[in-house]
């Protein structure tokens, strides 16, 4: 025969430890259980902000692209002329129509200077080269580089020919070309033949001695002033 005798300190004890542990669990389960709803209502607020911006976006690129469907803000472009459709058209007629006459007047301009020159002869010896040129009523000689009016220069000399640089325009001065006929030929060189120190070997020759030939290049511009010399 067997007794159970129970102890009730010891029963007093397991139940004092019972209560403890399931206190523990409560706290534990209370704190994971926060942090869950904690984590839900984040990720619900998350969704609820994503959603309204994809939204707007969507409403906003709609937007969008029916506006830019609208011929009116096309036809502000065309307006406007952004993209200067007509390039070629009556903006650049205009401008070379006004480049021409601006042209034209200042080629008038520099014609005149030009015109009012004519070339009498030229002495063609390289660096030491002159010409004779009348300018208006005035004779003169112009050696190369020399300035014969406001921005015209004497740039090359040659034959028959003077190359004036005109406000940096190429402009060419040309020898004007007299008919000689025989006859004259023969009258003109009955009197050089009469002068000491020069004689006539045929119509187009002529032998200078060595003091008449020094004497003319000592006074070169009285002679050039007082002869037209024509090269052959």
């Amino acid at each position: 025969m067997f007794l159970l005798v129970l102890n009730p300190i010891g029963s007093i004890a397991v139940q004092i430890d019972l209560q403890r542990v399931l206190n523990y669990l409560l706290l534990v389960l209370s704190i994971v259980g926060g942090i869950i709803s904690g984590l839900m209502a984040g990720r619900l607020v998350d969704l609820s902000l994503g959603g309204d911006v994809v939204l707007a976006s969507n409403l906003v690129s709609q937007k969008m692209v029916v506006h830019q469907l609208k011929k009116d803000d096309f036809q502000i472009i065309l307006n406007r002329n952004l993209f200067d459709s007509s390039a070629g058209g009556e903006a650049a007629e205009h401008v070379d129509l006004s480049s021409t006459v601006i042209a034209a007047e200042s080629g008038k301009a520099k014609a005149n200077v030009v015109g009012d020159l004519v070339l009498l002869g030229t002495v063609v010896a390289e660096d030491d080269s002159f010409a004779l040129i009348r300018v208006g009523n005035k004779s003169g000689t112009f050696k190369l580089g020399e300035e014969l009016a406001s921005g015209v220069v004497v740039s090359e000399i040659g034959r028959k020919l003077v190359v004036l640089t005109d406000h940096g325009v190429r402009r060419e001065l040309q020898l004007k070309q007299h008919k000689v006929t025989h006859a004259q030929r023969v009258k003109q060189r009955n009197p050089a033949s009469g002068k000491q120190g020069i004689v006539a070997v045929d119509e187009n020759s002529w032998r200078i001695s060595k003091t008449v030939a020094d004497n003319a290049r000592a006074n070169l511009n009285s002679l050039l002033q007082t002869a037209r010399m024509i090269p052959q």
